[in-house]
C-alpha cells in the first residue's frame, strides 16, 4: 500500500488511535514507578499490525507512544526515548519475523511459534525495556535503585502482549473457512463452558468462594490443552487471551489465586503465568497441526503411489497371462507353476495396493459410496460360492434369514464379507468349517462370520479395528498382516451409518461381525443379538 494513500492514511489513524487508546488503559492500572506496565496491549497490537500491514506504518506507534507518554507528564527527551524504544520493538520484531524467519501468520508450524517467541516475545520486547527505562534514568525520572525493578515490570508487560495479543491478531487474520462437525461444536461449546465457568469461579465472586492465594492455576491447562489438541491455533490463542482478561479484571478486583500482596506484585506472578500458558498452548496446537498435514501428506503420497504403481503392474499381469496362453500346451511344469505363482503375488500385490489406497481415502474421508438396494442374503451366496471355488479343503456353511433389502454399496459391503470371510479360513484350522449367517433385529440386518481359529485376546479385541494394529501373537497361524483389512471393512460400515465388533476367546475361535439398517420397516426376529450369547464380545457403534 503507498504511503500517503487514504487507505495508508486511514490504517496510521485507526492504529494511533487503538494503539493510544490501550496504552492509557494500560497507564491507569497500576503502574510499577509510574511508567512500566505489567498489562500493556499496545505492545502486542503494533507488533501484530507492523507484522500484516508492513513496517512502513512505524508513525502510528511512535505518535501514540509519545503522546500518551507526554500526557502522563514525562519530560520531553524522555517520551521521545520512550517512543522510539516502543517504536523500534514493533520495527525490529517484524522485520525479523517476516524477513528473517519468513513468518506464517496462521502460526500453525511449530518454527513459527518459536519464532514469535525469540523474535517476538523475548528479543524485541527487550529493546523497548531498555531504551524506555533508560531514558527515564537519563532525565532523572527514576534512580538507579529503581531501574532493575521498572526495566523486569516493563518487559513482562510487553512480552505477555507480544505473546498473547500478537497470536491473537495473527491467527484471526488469516481467512479460514469454518468446517465443524456436531461433535467438534458439541466439544467446542463444553470447552468453552469450562473455561468460562472456573474463571468466573476464581476469579469473581459470582459463586462466593474465595480462592486468593490458592495455587490452583492447574485447573486452567485441561481445557486451554483442549482447545490446542481439538480445534487449531486460532481458538487456543482466543482462549487464553479470555482468560487473560477474566484474570487480570479479577486480579485488579482482588480475585483469584494471584492476589497476594501489593497489585503490581500479583499482576506480575499473574503474567508470568498467562506467558508460561501462552507458550504451552500455542506450542502444543502447532504440534497437533504439523502431525495433522504429516498425515493428510502421507495419505496424498500412498494416494498418488497407489494409482502410479497401477499401471506397470496391470501390463505384467497381461504379459504374465500372454506367456501362460503361449506355453498352455507345454510339458514343463515348473514353467506354468512359475508364471501362475507370478500372476498370485501379482494379485496380491494388486490387492495391496487397493487395500492402501482405501486406507488413505478413508482416513480423508473420501470414500466414495454407490448406493443401491439389494438383499443382503444374495450377496453372502454370491461372495460365499466365488471363495469356495478356490477353497477345496474346508467348507464355507451358509445358514441366512435376512431377505431383506439395504441401501448400500454392494461392492463395499462384499469387500467387508471378503475381509471377515478370508480371516476366518486364514486363522482356522484347516480341518474346522467357517459359518457365515444373517439375520434381522431391530429393523437392521446383522451378518456374522464365526470360524474356530486361533481366537483374539480380549485386550486386543478394542484395537483391531485401529488403522495399522496388528495382534502381536507369535502362534498367529498365516503370519500377520498390515492391519489394513478390519480398519477399512470398520470405516465402510461406518459410513454406512451400521455398527461392527467381534466376539472372541483366546483358542476358541471368533465371530466378526456388522449391522446395516434396513429399507422401511423390519421385523424383530425371535431370539437373541449374537453377542448376548457371545461372551467377551466388543462392538464398535458409530
Amino acid at each position: 500500500m503507498k504511503m500517503g494513500g487514504p487507505s495508508y492514511v486511514a490504517r496510521l489513524l485507526f492504529l494511533f488511535a487503538i494503539y493510544f487508546t490501550t496504552a492509557r488503559l494500560g497507564l491507569s492500572i497500576d503502574a510499577v514507578n509510574g511508567f512500566a506496565m505489567l498489562v500493556w496491549l499496545p505492545t502486542g497490537i503494533s507488533l501484530a499490525a507492523l507484522i500484516i500491514w508492513g513496517v512502513n506504518y512505524w508513525p502510528a506507534v511512535f505518535a501514540g507512544a509519545f503522546l500518551v507518554n507526554f500526557l502522563l507528564g514525562v519530560p520531553l527527551l524522555a517520551a521521545l526515548g520512550i517512543a522510539a524504544g516502543n517504536t523500534l520493538e514493533a520495527i525490529v520484531g517484524a522485520f525479523l519475523l517476516r524477513n528473517v524467519f519468513s513468518l506464517n501468520n496462521a502460526l500453525e508450524r511449530l518454527r513459527d511459534v518459536w519464532s514469535l517467541i525469540l523474535a517476538g516475545g523475548l528479543f524485541a520486547t527487550a529493546i523497548s525495556a531498555t531504551i524506555g527505562v533508560s531514558s527515564l534514568y537519563a532525565t532523572g525520572v527514576l534512580t538507579s535503585f529503581d531501574y532493575i525493578r521498572t526495566w523486569l515490570a516493563w518487559w513482562v508487560g510487553d512480552m505477555i502482549s507480544a505473546l498473547v495479543v500478537t497470536p491473537l491478531i495473527l491467527a484471526w487474520s488469516v481467512p479460514r473457512s469454518f468446517k465443524y462437525t456436531r461433535l467438534q461444536i458439541g466439544e467446542f461449546l463444553i470447552a468453552s463452558s469450562f473455561l468460562i465457568f472456573m474463571s468466573s469461579m476464581f476469579f469473581t465472586s459470582l459463586l462466593g468462594i474465595n480462592t486468593r492465594g490458592l495455587p490452583i492455576t492447574y485447573v486452567f491447562f485441561p481445557p486451554l490443552i483442549w482447545y490446542a489438541i481439538r480445534f487449531g491455533q486460532r481458538e487456543a490463542v482466543t482462549a487464553v487471551f479470555v482468560l487473560l482478561v477474566m484474570a487480570v479484571v479479577g486480579t485488579i478486583g482482588g480475585f483469584g489465586p494471584f492476589v497476594k500482596g501489593q497489585l503490581n506484585e500479583n499482576l506480575l506472578l499473574l503474567q508470568g503465568f498467562m506467558g508460561v500458558a501462552s507458550v504451552t498452548v500455542m506450542i502444543l496446537a502447532a504440534l497437533v497441526i504439523e502431525r495433522r498435514e504429516h498425515e493428510r501428506r502421507k495419505d496424498d503420497f500412498i494416494i498418488i503411489a497407489s494409482h502410479e504403481l497401477k499401471t506397470p503392474i496391470t501390463s505384467a499381469k497381461i504379459f504374465v497371462q500372454i506367456l501362460k496362453k503361449h506355453f498352455k500346451n507345454t510339458k514343463d511344469k515348473k514353467l506354468v507353476h512359475y508364471l501362475t505363482t507370478i500372476e498370485d503375488q501379482i494379485d496380491k500385490l494388486t490387492d495391496l495396493i487397493g487395500e492402501l489406497l482405501d486406507v488413505s481415502k478413508a482416513h480423508v474421508g473420501k470414500i466414495i459410496l454407490n448406493k443401491e438396494r439389494f438383499v443382503v442374503d444374495d450377496l453372502i451366496n454370491q461372495i460365499v460360492n466365488e471363495i469356495q471355488q478356490h477353497e477345496s479343503g474346508r467348507k464355507i456353511v451358509v445358514s441366512h434369514d435376512a431377505k431383506r433389502k439395504v441401501l448400500a454399496d454392494r461392492v463395499r459391503i462384499g469387500q467387508v464379507l471378503v475381509n471377515f470371510i478370508n480371516n476366518a479360513l486364514k486363522y482356522s484350522p484347516e480341518d474346522r468349517d467357517v459359518y457365515v449367517s444373517s439375520e434381522v433385529f431391530n429393523n437392521k440386518v446383522v451378518v456374522y462370520v464365526k470360524d474356530a481359529g486361533i481366537g483374539i485376546r480380549r485386550e486386543h479385541q478394542g484395537k483391531i479395528f485401529d488403522r495399522f494394529y496388528r495382534v502381536d501373537d507369535r502362534d498367529k497361524k498365516g503370519g500377520q498382516g498390515f492391519g489394513i483389512g478390519l480398519y477399512i471393512s470398520a470405516e465402510i460400515i461406518r459410513r454406512h451409518g451400521g455398527s461392527i465388533g467381534v466376539s472372541s476367546k483366546k483358542d476358541q475361535g471368533s465371530t466378526f461381525f456388522f449391522t446395516l439398517p434396513i429399507v422401511g420397516n423390519g421385523r424383530r426376529r425371535k431370539g437373541q443379538f449374537p453377542l448376548r450369547y457371545l461372551s467377551g464380545g466388543r462392538l464398535v457403534r458409530f
